[in-house]
């Protein structure tokens, strides 16, 4: 047995869904399958404000975990009450291309007032909660995981008190350098705020962990003081792609998983089938989007008369989306078109690679999806504007359709990735 004790401070945990949720999970089941003894503290789910769901992953939760709740201040009820139609906004009130101008106002609040996130509201509950979890289970590590970055402030508080305390903060996307930021008309205060909250952690935390190196070599430009940073990436739950077994498609099948906003720009993907469709007017192709699609990309199949060949699923519990893109004959990997792009890294390539199918990634010459999908020879990589290049690819694909003998998928695995957790902490 490990004498270990952990205490896991997350946001996103069961039955909330998605990638940041998925990958403590999963680590938190490990911890406890080698004999930690771990201990999560997470939101209440009446004061949760998640933008997705999948209840299925509360029965993937090890009996061995403690699992503790903190009510949180929902800052987002009036979001959801008079703008939002009842949802919570997806990636931070940045989805819609074209605001309106209370939607912008209600960027402005929340870029300048709520630093560095509205989940805030989570933060003094929680320390509290936590302050006791660690008399009570005699912490002596505590782990906080990020999104939301104001996750990091509750381990700040605590180290600040209890400053004998191992502190590792895990940064699964980034703070002050990610995208939508730019889009909340922030005043020069409240950057400089988020930008000194932000140092404050990475310089008091024992340990930082992120997945993309290009979010460890930020980090690292941020302080003069040295810092113990280790590159854990998202990677895949292995034993999840065991013994696959696959049916022969009837119609050639692209999948896309995940959320897509409009600011992703897949109309270079559009254009590719289009002139497909013009060479081969008997071809015929099943696209298949699973997850949350934005309205505008929905009317853009419209636009582009693709509708026989492209449905929205909609969001699938973890489970049937794995299925499917087992499932596919393609995988098809979007970045949101942005200045620095390049260092976006989905979650989802590395499940893509684990399938073996071959990966269609559409982002910046030189990104680290790039980089990674030659290290595994997982499939190939275009700018947006290579429209041709990305047609001839899907129609290699369709004549030679084959798996991919991708290099080095184990160290890709959660599996590997845990090994160089635990060493880490």
């Amino acid at each position: 047995m490990n004498n270990k004790n952990i205490l896991i401070i997350t946001y996103y945990w069961p039955p909330s869904g998605g990638p940041a949720v998925q990958r403590w999970l999963d680590f938190a089941n490990r911890f406890a399958s080698d004999g930690y003894n771990t201990n999560v503290l997470t939101v209440s789910q009446n004061t949760a404000t998640y933008t997705s769901n999948d209840a299925s992953l509360l029965n993937e939760i090890n009996k061995n975990i403690n699992v503790y709740h903190a009510d949180a201040i929902d800052y987002f009820s009036f979001y959801k009450k008079f703008i939002g139609k009842g949802k919570v906004p997806g990636n931070a009130l940045a989805d819609d291309h074209n605001p309106n101008v209370i939607k912008k106002i209600t960027r402005f609040i929340r870029g300048n007032f709520f630093i560095p996130d509205p989940r805030i509201g989570w933060n003094k509950k929680a320390i509290l909660k936590a302050k006791e979890i660690i008399i009570l289970e005699n912490i002596d590590t505590i782990i906080t995981a990020g999104p939301p970055q104001s996750t990091h402030l509750i381990g700040l508080a605590i180290k600040s008190k209890i400053p004998a305390i191992h502190w590792v903060t895990d940064f699964h996307d980034y703070w002050t350098n990610v995208f939508y930021l730019k889009k909340f008309y922030r005043t020069f205060w409240a950057q400089w705020i988020d930008l000194y909250l932000e140092k404050k952690v990475i310089e008091n935390a024992n340990q930082i962990l992120v997945h993309t190196d290009n979010n460890k070599s930020y980090l690292t430009s941020r302080t003069s003081k040295p810092l113990n940073i280790e590159v854990i990436r998202i990677g895949y739950d292995e034993k999840k792609f065991e013994n696959i077994t696959r049916k022969k498609n009837e119609i050639y099948t692209i999948v896309y998983a995940g959320t897509l906003p409009d600011y992703y720009y897949p109309q270079s993907f559009f254009e590719a089938l289009v002139l497909l469709k013009k060479e081969n007017t008997s071809l015929k192709i099943r696209v298949r989007f699973i997850g949350i699609i934005s309205g505008d990309i929905k009317e853009m199949v419209q636009k582009y008369e693709l509708e026989d060949w492209v449905t929205f699923e909609g969001y699938k519990p973890h489970a049937e989306s794995i299925q499917a893109i087992i499932q596919a004959d393609l995988l098809l990997l979007i970045n949101p078109r942005l200045e620095n792009d390049a260092a976006i890294v989905p979650g989802k390539i590395f499940e893509y690679i684990a399938t073996g199918n071959p990966i269609l990634s559409i982002s910046s010459q030189g990104s680290e999806n790039e980089q990674i999908l030659d290290e595994s020879n997982g499939g190939a990589n275009f700018d947006w504007n290579e429209i041709d290049a990305i047609k001839n690819y899907i129609q290699q694909s369709i004549q030679h359709s084959k798996l991919l003998q991708t290099k080095e998928k184990i160290k890709y695995s959660r599996f590997y990735q845990f090994e160089k957790l635990k060493k880490t902490i």
